[in-house]
């Protein structure tokens, strides 16, 4: 049969005539289809099955129309018997294949929940596989065009509010999700950044897409530029301009179409609760730009009480400004004028209507948390991961707060749950793995790490989980190693540096760690690296008892983190490490940094001195002192929720017990202590001490062992070996390790004690032997 009579035949039994019309009707029913999909927020995995099926079953249209299309009667024929129901059953099998496993119900789902007051709720929430999740950079705009500079940081807050009020989507912003990386890039200003370090930072953060623009004036209007982008590609997906004189009602604008332009659903976007941004912040464009400001000053640029006054004043222009309100109570908190926190707060909670229902979660919590009602704060957290299942920062902030109440197990458990709703939350795997390091289960600790480094082997945070581990079981040759490749994928990175210097440290190869902490220390660009080296610093002078040098790095780590860190995480950290001081004979400073300390921070953050107040005690060994002091630190636990402290607080009534000669009684607390802290290496010696006093040797060598293994060069605990030996009569081992301390504290000051009493005891051994 010739091309032109198989025409002729296939039109004569009018295949073509068919075929166009159930193509037509199939056009007709996809677009039907998609249209129910919009309007119902029903799956759009829908849209495709329809179009899938129907193009699948063409070939029975071809088939039925070549027999049946002739005018007259017809029979079925053999073909048709066979070729309709096989292709029936392959399209299905195909479409079985290519949809099992895919959602095609509602795009949402109706949860029930009780909120913090235990009453019943009922939500209806998007399904995790429909959330967007993206970064929002800060603008960009002409260095001549001063007049819209502050409106590169406030377009994106503007935005990032509006876009909060859509549970579809996750906005991560510059502050706080990627201020650090930004800095060490070298841009601390956050603006200017180039294309390639906004796709490289989404990409780090396992954000499929990232938002950039740039504002301009022209002819008396702002010109707003906004740009989607994908990230694994950096492609461009969509750039739209907005003019307008309003930037308020620009971000409106941008707000519908990114939506739109990232699929949310249609029906969704029309009908959702979208109010106008202003409503949400303030129709006060001077309370707006203050607020502004006010981020600016605090996220950009660590000035705290600046930024206090700037929220104050946008307050002023706007009392019902509810996030101002709530963003002034937190700078309070922070800023050491904690007395004027819960005031803010209560204020905010009288607008809380104002805000995005997300935000409204966030601004319970603080509440309950500031009036110290921890069980409510915690309620809170957790409800809110109920009903923003794949929020990131929700599950942050339970996961922080499970692990702050020392439920480690629970905090895996909401890491996890959030892997299962978003496998590609990546970042998650290595903390899941420090929470089982914390534990003290290696092995599960080691697979999470393991599984992270597999999927990412390009990425030097891949390894330094890995490095630490190593380190913790005393393996250094491989925690070295791991450190070592973090380094030449970051050959910049500091932490890796200081990492690599402890290793050292570790092996008694002190010049090499000094080298390698002055080389982070020269090499250190921002004050949060240099904070970090600095104290790095000044632990090892600790270890080798040169306590001047100690404090004079302290101090000027504490210096670096002021320009950093708010003025109440520098007290805290200055209350943290009262120790010092007293170690070197300065204990007239710290009562005076600890009384400093109780005149800056008012409730309820002066819960936080009684925490330092301990440290003090302990370490000018006063058993009554310490145990006075015990039941003011336990407000952190039963106010805050923070049992994080619990195994200090162990560790106190350990020391207490043992102090006064109550061995079995200390050894209680500190078998306590170690299973709720079983990382830390030193725990083994201090029970090893009181197994000494008790005469069981044995047992006592084997526990100074295990500190050993972990940290073979330190000193204290081979003095401690060495009072066992000498106690047991065996003289040689006693000087060997006496030898080893005082070989770390060669260049100890004249006045550190431990260093006395290991040259007082060579002496007493020397002078038995002869």
């Amino acid at each position: 049969m010739t091309a032109r009579s198989l025409v002729r035949e296939l039109m004569g039994r009018r295949v073509p005539h068919i075929l166009a019309i159930y193509l037509g009707a199939s056009w007709a029913m996809v677009q039907f289809v998609a249209f129910l999909e919009g309007r119902y927020l029903l799956s759009p995995h829908l849209t495709d099955l329809a179009l899938f099926g129907l193009a699948l079953l063409v070939p029975s249209v071809v088939l039925y129309s070549y027999n049946h299309g002739r005018a007259g009667p017809d029979h079925w024929v053999r073909s048709e018997v066979i070729g309709i129901p096989a292709n029936l059953a392959i399209a299905v099998g195909v479409l079985f294949f290519s949809f099992s496993g895919k959602d095609l119900g509602a795009v949402t789902r109706t949860i029930q929940l009780k909120d913090e007051q235990g009453q019943s709720i009922q939500r209806v929430v998007p399904k995790s596989a429909y959330r967007k999740r993206l970064a929002l950079f800060n603008f960009d705009a002409e260095a001549a065009d001063t007049s819209v500079h502050w409106l590169r940081y406030a377009l994106p807050l503007a935005l990032g509010a509006d876009l909060g009020q859509d549970l579809f989507l996750n906005v991560q912003t510059s502050y706080p999700s990627f201020r650090d990386k930004l800095r060490r890039a070298g841009y601390p200003e956050e603006v200017g950044v180039p294309l390639t370090l906004k796709r490289e930072i989404s990409e780090q953060a396992h954000l499929p897409y990232f938002v950039s623009g740039s504002v301009a004036r022209a002819d008396g209007q702002l010109r707003v530029r906004l740009a989607l982008h994908d990230t694994e590609t950096g492609k461009l997906l969509n750039e739209r301009t907005f003019n307008g004189a309003d930037f308020l009602s620009l971000v409106d604008k941008m707000s519908v179409d990114l939506r739109r332009d990232l699929s949310v659903p249609e029906g969704h976007v029309e009908k959702s609760q979208d109010l106008p941004v202003a409503e949400i912040l303030t129709q006060s464009l001077p309370a707006f730009r203050l607020f502004a400001d006010a981020s600016v000053a605090f996220g950009v640029r660590d000035e705290w009480p600046a930024a206090a006054r700037l929220l104050e004043q946008a307050v002023a222009a706007d009392p019902k400004f509810a996030l101002a309100l709530y963003t002034l109570g937190g700078v309070y908190l922070v800023a050491n004028q904690a007395q004027k926190a819960l005031p803010a707060l209560q204020a905010a909670m009288d607008h809380i209507y104002r805000l995005p229902e997300r935000w409204q979660f966030d601004l319970k919590r603080d509440y309950y948390f500031v009036r110290q009602q921890g069980e409510k704060a915690y309620a809170v957290a957790k409800m809110k991961t109920e009903l923003f299942p794949d929020d990131v920062q929700a599950y942050a902030t339970l996961a922080m707060m499970q692990v702050f109440r020392d439920e480690k197990d629970a905090a895996i458990a909401s890491l996890q749950r959030l892997l299962e709703l978003d496998p590609t939350q990546y970042e998650w795997i290595p903390r899941i793995g420090s929470l089982y390091e914390r534990k003290g289960d290696f092995v599960q600790a080691l697979e999470w790490f393991e599984r992270y480094a597999r999927q990412f082997p390009e990425n030097p945070e891949a390894f330094t989980p890995l490095g630490r581990l190593y380190r913790l079981q005393g393996e250094h040759a491989r925690a070295k190693e791991y450190y070592e490749k973090a380094l030449l994928l970051d050959p910049g990175k500091v932490d890796i540096l200081l990492s690599l210097a402890r290793i050292e440290q570790d092996l008694d190869n002190f010049d090499a760690a000094l080298r390698q902490y002055e080389e982070a220390l020269t090499i250190a660009k921002t004050a949060e690296d240099r904070h970090a080296a600095h104290a790095a610093v000044s632990a090892y002078y600790e270890l080798r008892g040169q306590m001047r040098r100690a404090i004079e790095h302290w101090e000027l780590s504490l210096s670096e983190a002021q320009k950093s860190q708010p003025p109440f995480v520098v007290v805290s950290q200055r209350l943290g490490e009262l120790g010092k001081y007293v170690k070197a004979g300065r204990t007239q400073e710290a009562l005076a940094i600890l009384e400093s300390a109780r005149r800056e921070l008012a409730p309820p953050m002066d819960a936080f001195v009684p925490y330092g107040e301990l440290d003090l005690y302990l370490e000018l060994e006063q058993p009554d002192k310490i145990e006075q002091t015990l039941p003011a630190t336990e407000r952190l636990i039963t106010g805050f929720g923070f049992k994080f402290v619990e195994p200090f607080l162990v560790y106190a009534r350990g020391r207490v017990r043992e102090l006064r000669g109550e061995y079995a009684e200390a050894i209680r607390h500190y078998e306590q202590e170690l299973k709720l802290n079983p990382t830390d290496a030193t725990i083994h010696a201090q029970l090893a001490r009181c197994y000494r006093e008790l005469g069981q040797v044995k047992k006592a060598e084997e526990l100074f062992a295990k500190t050993l293994k972990v940290l073979p060069a330190h000193p204290r605990t081979h003095y401690e070996l060495a009072l066992l030996y000498a106690k047991t009569g065996d003289r040689a081992r006693a000087l060997q390790h006496l030898n080893r301390a005082l070989e770390v504290w060669k260049d100890a000051d004249p006045s550190f004690k431990w260093a006395q009493e290991a040259r007082k005891k060579l002496v007493e051994l020397q002078a038995a032997a002869a």
